[in-house]
């Protein structure tokens, strides 16, 4: 079976991404991410990722950061209130594994529906 992550669950443009930087209501800070959101202007949460040179110098290092907070988000994005969210990897993400990886974007993903549940976003 073909699991896919449509493009009605990604940020796909720049003002997106602006957006959520601009109007952030929600931080989930961590020593090797930090998830931004902010209301959508959609029904269903949507996700955008950020993975710089700068923290992954490799190509490989850097898709394979994103295809893992892509996998995270879209097993529990049923889950979430209708939020654009951006996750940003921070250095060290990379000296984790895959596991590992899942493990913090589980609990992130807690603390932001948490936080979310404060602000009145379910």
């Amino acid at each position: 079976m073909r699991q896919v992550f449509p493009k009605r669950f990604r940020l796909l443009t720049s003002a997106d991404y602006r957006c959520v930087f601009d109007q952030c209501s929600i931080r989930v800070p961590h020593k090797f991410l930090l998830m931004l959101a902010s209301p959508s202007k959609s029904e269903q949460s949507r996700l955008g990722v950020i993975v710089s040179k700068k923290i992954a110098k490799k190509a490989v290092q850097r898709n394979r950061i994103k295809r893992l907070f892509r996998e995270s988000y879209r097993l529990t994005h049923n889950q979430l209130p209708a939020l654009d969210i951006v996750i940003l990897a921070r250095p060290g993400l990379t000296e984790l594994e895959n596991e590992q990886i899942f493990g913090l974007l589980r609990q992130s993903w807690q603390r932001l529906n948490k936080r979310a549940a404060t602000q009145k976003y379910l």
